[in-house]
């Protein structure tokens, strides 16, 4: 494992690892962190000592993420953020995977590709792994406020292939014409076959055929899978919250497991479109959730257990144990992600899939229940010591400016009343004389 430079690492007295493949392993940056503290992006994998080389970025800002009421604070808070994740990639010798949308709406997505556009001339090549345009678009029909007419203009009427290729060619431009490009899907796309191919849903089949077609192995697949949604698990027969047996489907990483076996289900489908057995494979997001996510409407809301801690820590420990292998002589993926270093909202939804709770935490999530988190761990890093040590001395400068302003008023308001004294008495004798 490559030896990570100062940095955030949370606090835990649980110690996992060696991270297995770590250098084909990454973490989606979640929201709060990117919004709230990019300078406190995990130096190394929570619970380990191994650092963490790559990061997966879903867009490089949005609208929503602050400034001040003005143009001009939501680019100041924003080049800030991106000031830290370019630190970040520089100490920890990190690549991002980046990303913008294409959703139903022309003008933000242009918004969101000038923005990332502006980050990538930061990053320049060196540092970017891959991107990707879109995420999860065989869903978009189901999100609210999306109308059929949209879906059907965004597949249908060519919108996303059209914009795909345009910002692939103005990401070569830039000079990353070598760097691998996607968009990201997730397990609906198996519903079609040999994946989901409907002016209603999504024409995935033939994005994906057109995709190699013309980028050949530049182009990558992408997918999410997570176990946690899955909706085929079901509950122990005759109980209504135990889950046994989707627990042990689902947390492992063996061939005959939940995961891998969606992999070699994605494997098997490539090859219909074009790709080749051995075509590179992204996993994009997988992880777990403790307390219970709001957006698990399977079954399994029913088994405690299932979104215990102890099944989070299985899940993330076994992850981290993985060697990407996904048996029955199919190639493994190439590289993998985990969702999130904290807990976050999707589209209003909070989920826990965090290996932290917040920015306002120190401790891992993953601890004994005893643990004291130190309020200031050791190895937290350089950065936030030194701007408490900056604070520090800004506020003690500031106060004691404001108190020689006091004593300077005192001083004077006494002299001018000492004088007032004076002249009355003057004045007076001189009058009574």
């Amino acid at each position: 494992s490559p030896s990570p430079a100062m940095g955030f690492q949370c606090a835990s007295d649980i110690a996992l690892g060696p991270v297995a493949r770590v250098h084909q392993k990454g973490l989606v940056l979640d929201d709060q962190s990117f919004v709230h503290c990019p300078f406190k992006v995990p130096r190394v994998w929570p619970n380990t000592q191994d650092a963490v080389t790559s990061v997966r970025l879903f867009k490089a800002w949005h609208p929503t993420w602050g400034g001040t009421g003005s143009e001009r604070g939501l680019r100041s808070r924003m080049e800030a953020a991106w000031s830290h994740l370019l630190e970040f990639a520089d100490s920890n010798n990190a690549k991002y995977w980046v990303g913008t949308q294409l959703s139903c709406n022309r003008e933000d997505d242009d918004r969101d590709w000038r923005w990332l556009q502006d980050f990538l001339k930061l990053l320049g090549p060196s540092r970017v792994m891959g991107l990707s345009i879109g995420n999860e678009l065989e869903l978009l029909y189901q999100k609210q406020g999306v109308s059929d007419e949209c879906v059907q203009r965004l597949w249908s009427g060519g919108y996303v292939w059209e914009q795909f290729t345009k910002r692939v060619r103005e990401f070569d431009a830039m000079g990353f014409s070598h760097i691998p490009v996607t968009s990201v899907f997730g397990g609906f796309a198996f519903s079609g076959d040999p994946f989901v191919e409907s002016p209603k849903q999504a024409l995935l089949t033939s994005f994906l055929r057109n995709s190699i077609s013309l980028y050949g192995h530049r182009f990558v697949f992408a997918f999410n899978f997570y176990p946690y949604f899955d909706p085929n698990l079901q509950m122990d027969p005759g109980s209504g919250n135990s889950c046994r047996a989707a627990l042990q489907q689902g947390l492992c990483f063996g061939a005959s497991c939940d995961l891998p076996l969606s992999l070699k289900v994605l494997r098997s489908r490539l090859v219909q479109v074009g790709g080749s057995p051995n075509h590179t494979v992204w996993l994009g997001e997988t992880g777990w959730s403790t307390p219970v996510s709001s957006t698990l409407n399977t079954d399994m809301v029913n088994c405690p257990e299932w979104s215990s801690m102890e099944s989070f820590q299985a899940y993330y420990e076994n992850f981290l144990n993985w060697d990407l292998h996904v048996g029955d002589g199919v190639a493994p993926a190439d590289h993998v992600f985990y969702f999130s270093p904290r807990d976050s909202d999707n589209f209003g939804f909070s989920e826990h899939f965090g290996l932290l709770d917040s920015c306002r935490t120190a401790g891992c999530k993953i601890r004994s229940p005893g643990y004291t988190v130190p309020f200031l761990p050791a190895e937290q890093g350089h950065r936030l010591a030194a701007f408490g040590g900056a604070l520090f001395v800004c506020a003690f400068a500031t106060l004691a400016g404001l108190l020689a302003i006091v004593v300077c008023q005192m001083v004077r308001r006494c002299h001018h009343s000492e004088r007032g004294c004076r002249t009355s008495t003057n004045d007076s004798a001189a009058s009574g004389s």
